[in-house]
């Protein structure tokens, strides 16, 4: 954590993960596709989390 003019900035964290040996993907472009899927579902769903492509 880190302070601007006296107060404390909070950093939350939100991470997408997709696996290659699970998933299918025909190419790493489909696989980094359903790992940003997986970040922004969590970020949706209140952030501060790990979404897992698939689960």
């Amino acid at each position: 954590m880190t302070w601007h003019e006296d107060r404390p900035i909070y950093v939350t964290v939100s991470i997408g993960v997709a696996c290659l040996n699970d998933g299918g993907f025909a190419n790493s472009t489909e696989l980094i596709n359903a790992a940003d899927k997986s970040m922004y579902f969590i970020k949706h769903s209140g952030r501060c989390g790990i979404a897992v492509y698939g689960h």
